[in-house]
């Protein structure tokens, strides 16, 4: 996934997520996120996105809803399982992200991700093994840049 692609994805999360009626919030989410982004850009990905202001506050249009799912926190085991908390109802489409990128891309010629699991706002990622721990949580502090380590 290309940084612009995954820019587009945290606007649509955040856009889904939260009220957002002035782009300089929009901004600030994004740079909580570990993004930064001119106005004019900003206002550019917007209009790409088919991201509209109704009755005051950004919305998408229909149709529109690749937004990626928000990683609320992490936990790992010793035995290389990662648990990842994420808002209800996202864990499913967290798990499918991770699988298509992680699992059943080119990625996996490294494949320190052997498969996901989710319920309704948890998704266990199961590693090959306990040494990938700190490979993986790299990508996800990558990937995800709004996480605290």
């Amino acid at each position: 996934m290309n940084k612009n692609t995954l820019i587009d994805h945290h606007i649509l999360d955040i856009i889904q997520n939260q009220s957002i009626s002035e782009q300089k919030d929009l901004q600030k989410s994004l740079q909580d996120r570990g993004y930064s982004m001119p106005q004019a850009t900003l206002s550019r990905r917007l209009k790409a996105l088919k991201i509209v202001k109704i009755e005051g506050i950004y919305t998408t249009i229909k149709g529109n809803s690749t937004s990626l799912p928000s990683i609320l926190n992490i936990s790992c085991s010793d035995m290389g399982i990662m648990v990842l908390h994420t808002l209800p109802g996202h864990a499913q489409a967290l798990a499918y992200f991770l699988d298509q990128t992680y699992v059943r891309s080119s990625f996996k010629a490294k494949r320190p991700i052997l498969g996901t699991l989710a319920g309704d706002d948890t998704v266990l990622v199961i590693l090959k093994s306990k040494k990938e721990i700190q490979e993986v949580l790299d990508i996800f502090y990558e990937q995800f840049p709004y996480l605290e380590r």
